[in-house]
């Protein structure tokens, strides 16, 4: 399923063909989500990742693969209220991938964090 996010465009992280978009959700469920997302956001404590979560090394080897394909984005709308949003966009550009957060109150110009890699 693709999505749209209101003013992501407008940020410079536009690859060439569009912004891919996809639901993220179903990736919550899958094995080694959890894991991936935390050591790639620099936890250095690799065993009580796996530990918390109970997850493999490989399952979250497979997880980050899944996630990072440069033809789909994992993004989650999460409302907060009154029509507002809060958008965590997994950035896969070849040469710059992170999470981007983006605030949509729903109306008026929407806020914007880049997280980097």
């Amino acid at each position: 399923m693709s999505l749209h996010v209101r003013g992501y465009g407008r940020f410079g992280v536009e690859p060439d063909g569009g912004i891919p978009h996809v639901d993220g959700f179903p990736f919550l469920s899958t094995e080694g989500f959890w894991p991936a997302y935390f050591l790639s956001q620099g936890i250095e404590d690799e065993d009580l990742v796996f530990e918390v979560f109970e997850g493999t090394e490989d399952d979250a080897l497979e997880a980050h693969r899944n996630m990072k394909g440069e033809d789909a984005w994992p993004t989650f709308r999460i409302p907060v209220g009154n029509d507002s949003a809060l958008v965590v966009v997994f950035r896969n550009l070849e040469d710059d991938d992170g999470v981007d957060y983006v605030v949509d109150p729903g109306r008026g110009e929407v806020l914007y964090w880049n997280c980097g890699s």
